[in-house]
């Protein structure tokens, strides 16, 4: 919305209210005169989980977001693809209007220590817990690999992270970053070197399986969408106001 906030109607019962996500549930099924929901522990798990992640996600893209506009080749990037970072209008310049800020495009860095102490001060002051996965996918994770993983009761690891103690993070390596957003909250993040075609996706054993990638001209219940390989076909074909989904890595079923 116009101060910056993003989200669905659940996220925000949840911030108004300062209640969890099964109360903020329970209460607008309650007003919209829907059965009181029948919570089960296993159900409630993974919902609580998915919430933590997405929450996670959202505070790492906005502040991608930010480091978009204080680089100028990120910027530079996006305009050669044809997109518009501000549109024109009688009362002067409006950033919200441009594509790149309708799609929350956000720009990785170049792993500075200020910019991981950003981030992770960021995250911390969203509650989220820096040494969780979803959060080490992000920052990235340096000491004894073996012994993080079996506190978090995670297996199958790259071999490389556990010889080298370190899981590299999304953090660096100057990358266009795609927010995957879905009803409003983030639910994953890729990202596209801007130096060369390299593409990036955060690690399946640490934040997820992959998500496709729904342009902010997408809503549910369209009658046409139009389907695409990448990520930035589909924003390109936002920039005409035509709904489109990039698969993005993912099998279409």
């Amino acid at each position: 919305n116009g101060t910056g906030e993003y989200g669905d109607v659940i996220a925000w019962v949840m911030n108004r209210k300062k209640v969890d996500f099964k109360e903020a549930v329970t209460e607008l099924a309650l007003k919209a005169g829907l059965p009181e929901p029948q919570w089960s522990r296993a159900d409630q798990a993974v919902r609580l989980a998915a919430r933590v992640r997405a929450d996670a996600l959202t505070i790492a893209a906005r502040v991608f977001a930010g480091w978009f506009w204080g680089s100028p080749a990120a910027q530079e990037y996006a305009q050669k693809r044809g997109w518009t970072l501000a549109r024109e209008s009688d009362e002067g310049i409006d950033r919200d209007g441009g594509i790149a800020n309708r799609a929350m495009l956000g720009f990785s860095g170049r792993g500075t220590d200020q910019e991981r102490i950003e981030m992770r001060d960021a995250l911390i002051s969203g509650g989220v817990d820096i040494n969780s996965p979803v959060a080490v996918s992000v920052l990235g994770f340096k000491g004894n690999v073996s012994s993080w993983a079996a506190g978090h009761g995670l297996t199958d690891l790259n071999e490389d992270w556990i010889l080298n103690g370190y899981i590299p993070g999304m953090v660096g390596r100057e990358r266009l970053v795609y927010p995957h957003l879905e009803s409003g909250r983030v639910v994953y993040l890729s990202a596209r070197s801007i130096v060369d075609k390299f593409h990036y996706n955060l690690p399946e054993v640490l934040a997820g399986k992959r998500q496709v990638y729904f342009n902010h001209e997408y809503a549910p219940g369209e009658q046409q969408v139009v389907v695409v390989e990448g990520q930035a076909d589909a924003l390109s074909l936002a920039q005409w106001d035509i709904p489109a989904v990039a698969l993005a890595g993912v099998k279409l079923d």
